[in-house]
């Protein structure tokens, strides 16, 4: 994993999983508004299960600097 995104993900787990109002959070530093944030999520949440583990941030991770960068 890159060290970016070994440092995000570290600032933005809980349990081991990533919750909405964490990624909320961490996108409206860059600027991104809460509905899109809601977005990215229901999309990086491929399980459906609520959370984003470990293996759906690494594979959404671009999405998430996409979406951070756009702001």
């Amino acid at each position: 994993m890159p060290p970016t995104a070994a440092a995000k993900w570290k600032s933005l787990e809980r349990d081991g999983a990533i919750t909405l109002s964490a990624l909320t959070a961490a996108l409206a530093v860059h600027g991104v508004r809460a509905a899109a944030a809601k977005s990215l999520f229901s999309e990086l949440d491929v399980d459906k299960d609520g959370e984003i583990d470990m293996d759906e941030w690494l594979a959404g991770f671009g999405r998430f600097e996409q979406v951070a960068a756009e702001a």
